[in-house]
């Protein structure tokens, strides 16, 4: 696991109305529409904010309306999908072949690696199959993205958890990952939506992220407006 588990986590469900939020929205919209058109490439956009601010229903509302823009979405992913392909491939609903992975890695060097999402059984029924590295999470990453997908929208709550990834490889896997996908190298258009408390922006600089771009990279929630509130407070009564 990439991290403890939180109480209160299980509260942290999507609303069924969601009210509020429209200049983040817009911020968001612009960065899906920007990166289909590049038809290749990604960014990584991050909310964060005080416990209870919304960030888990943003994200959520987020993830819902990309998928609307004809976006693969993936939700509820944890830190471990930055470093784990079998993780990333599960999380998809894909299968990811150990024993191929194996046996392609025989005799050529560790960053060669470049398996398949197939559909074959997982060796042991482990999720962290060996060995795995940056090339093999791109792989999947690359070929999650279907023929008539606008991009992939990888989506993790709780980011600030990253910080808790203590094997040296396994820093190292996300690391790549986070650049890789917040410099525009993907060949697809991918997209990393994370959410977290105040100081993930400071996590994520951990792992080489030293600036979030401007234009939605980095969204700061605060409290919604007093109509928005009035809104909540009466789908709550109801």
């Amino acid at each position: 696991m990439s991290g403890p588990k939180h109480i209160g986590m299980d509260d942290r469900r999507p609303a069924r109305y969601f009210h509020g939020r429209k200049r983040e929205w817009q911020l968001f919209e612009a960065r899906l529409q920007n990166t289909a058109a590049a038809e290749r490439g990604g960014s990584i956009v991050l909310v964060q904010g005080a416990p209870g601010a919304g960030k888990s229903a943003l994200l959520h509302e987020f993830g819902n309306r990309a998928a609307g823009m004809k976006w693969r979405v993936l939700h509820d992913l944890d830190c471990e999908s930055l470093y784990n392909p079998s993780a990333l491939a599960h999380a998809a609903g894909e299968r990811y072949s150990c024993a191929e992975a194996h046996a392609r890695q025989v005799g050529l060097g560790a960053d060669t690696l470049v398996p398949p999402v197939e559909s074959a059984s997982i060796g042991g029924g482990g999720t962290r199959p060996q060995p795995y590295n940056t090339a093999a999470v791109k792989a999947v990453a690359q070929r999650l993205v279907r023929r008539n997908d606008a991009g992939l929208l990888l989506i993790i709550d709780e980011v600030q958890n990253a910080s808790f990834i203590r094997m040296e490889r396994d820093r190292e896997i996300a690391s790549n990952m986070l650049n890789w996908i917040h410099n525009g190298r993907a060949n697809v258009p991918v997209i990393l939506l994370a959410g977290g408390l105040g100081h993930s922006k400071e996590v994520l600089q951990l792992f080489g992220i030293t600036r979030l771009m401007a234009n939605g990279g980095l969204i700061n929630l605060g409290g919604l407006s007093r109509s928005a509130e009035r809104l909540v407070l009466r789908d709550w009564m109801v």
